[in-house]
């Protein structure tokens, strides 16, 4: 899972972690979940306030907890 304030949401550096994480042979989750545009989407409090990014974030804990 990567988030970033720019259009790309992180994809190099989530890329570039999940090759080394394969590489020293830690179990890594298929979803590369990105959040792009994060500053647009947290409330004033710092909670994510867009629904997909909410699903995409329940969905990613789920997979975590059932791996």
């Amino acid at each position: 899972m990567s988030l970033s304030s720019g259009s790309m949401g992180g994809a190099l550096a989530l890329s570039h972690l999940t090759d080394i994480l394969f590489y020293l042979g830690t179990t890594v989750l298929p979803q590369r979940v990105r959040l792009p545009h994060i500053s647009q989407h947290l409330s004033p409090e710092g909670e994510v306030n867009s629904p997909l990014f909410r699903q995409l974030l329940r969905e990613q804990a789920e997979a975590l907890l059932n791996s």
